[in-house]
């Protein structure tokens, strides 16, 4: 299974696990509606950032090579306190709570999976002119861009994806973790 797919449900599972009340959607982006949750984050691979490669020599009579591959990932977390007119820095405290309790989730897994500690490249409330429209509905949106690495190996191409059924029909709607995103 992909990386990025295995960190994302590791960060829902760790929040989950935790209380937090906030879904992770492996998305584009997300549009806040009236009737959806206060907070949701999405992570998708950065494709603005992208990833990172680096080779690594050991000091030794005769090196070995390691290369490492430092894989993106976008995080946004959109956060709206629950209190009626709620302030800005309102939104931003429960956005700062959320961010902090994926940076450990993002952590532990790195750590369980034998990854590289993470490279945080960017991390910051986006202002309200950089936001979507779609992402103006909520309190406070947080942007951050992280890397971790993986250890690129050398190995025989064993394939291409396999199909698992024939698609009987295409609807408008994408089901990823078990939710619908529209």
């Amino acid at each position: 299974m992909n990386d990025v797919v295995c960190l994302v449900r590791a960060v829902q599972a760790g929040l989950a696990a935790r209380g937090y009340p906030a879904p992770v959607r492996y998305a584009e982006r997300y549009a806040r509606t009236g009737n959806a949750p206060g907070y949701v984050v999405t992570a998708r691979r950065d494709h603005a950032g992208g990833d990172a490669v680096t080779s690594v020599s050991s000091p030794q009579r005769n090196p070995k090579r390691q290369r490492v591959r430092q894989v993106g990932v976008e995080f946004r977390v959109y956060a709206s306190a629950s209190v009626s007119g709620a302030t800005r820095g309102e939104h931003e405290d429960e956005a700062d709570k959320l961010v902090d309790a994926i940076i450990v989730e993002i952590d532990k897994w790195c750590v369980e999976n034998q990854r590289f500690l993470p490279d945080y490249v960017e991390a910051r409330f986006l202002a309200d002119e950089e936001r979507d429209d779609g992402e103006r509905g909520a309190g406070a949106v947080y942007l951050f861009r992280v890397r971790f690495g993986r250890g690129v190996l050398e190995r025989d191409y064993d394939g291409g994806a396999k199909s698992t059924g024939t698609i009987a029909s295409v609807n408008a709607s994408l089901i990823v973790n078990e939710e619908t995103i529209e």
